[in-house]
């Protein structure tokens, strides 16, 4: 059965970082292993729900769909850590 990675995640605008996005990446340089998502898909990941079939993604979108509502916010960093 084919399956997709899925995520619960908020994208960010991309100008919110794009001044800042290289100082962030070389502060977290030595402590991060990850792979860094492209600036255009830059996002928030809340929860990682692994790899999903496909068949079960619109009962994961129905029963979701509700919860989440997308409006404009602030986002302050006060620092990074």
């Amino acid at each position: 059965m084919e399956t997709k990675r899925l995520f619960i995640a908020s994208f960010v605008a991309e100008y919110l970082f794009a001044r800042h996005i290289s100082d962030i990446q070389n502060i977290f340089a030595n402590s991060s292993s990850g792979k860094w998502s492209d600036l255009n898909n830059l996002h928030f990941t809340y929860k990682f729900l692994g790899n999903v079939e496909i068949n079960k993604i619109p009962e994961i979108i129905d029963l979701m769909k509700d919860l989440f509502t997308e409006y404009p916010s602030i986002i302050k960093f006060n620092k990074l850590g």
